[in-house]
């Protein structure tokens, strides 16, 4: 993205810069992950990279990953939206009551 060359929401005591990435976190949204965000970062010797960020569970972001190229933030969003699916998908086998509580409600009433 090209706002490196504009105003950066935050420099810290070291004298790096960030930008919030509202776009690449706009796309973790769409993929329904709430806990993430994607910043740029230019460091005080000018190198630029992108930092993905967590939330802990104080409610605080926290650097997870950091990479130089803006084209692994979204390799890396696909990858989190797998998972993510996976698990679901793992939590939905072992637990089939928790996503349809009906599920064997018929077998109750027929008394088996």
């Amino acid at each position: 993205m090209d706002y490196f060359n504009e105003e950066p929401d935050y420099i810290n005591e070291n004298g790096t810069k960030w930008w919030f990435d509202a776009y690449a976190t706009d796309k973790l949204r769409q993929e329904n992950i709430h806990d993430y965000q994607v910043w740029g970062v230019e460091e005080a010797n000018g190198t630029r990279s992108w930092v993905v960020m967590k939330k802990n569970l104080h409610g605080e972001f926290e650097p997870t990953s950091h990479y130089r190229t803006y084209e692994y933030i979204f390799i890396h969003i696909n990858v989190l939206s797998l998972l993510r699916k996976k698990q679901k998908e793992k939590e939905d086998k072992e637990h089939p009551y928790k996503t349809n509580p009906m599920k064997g409600a018929n077998r109750a009433f027929r008394g088996q």
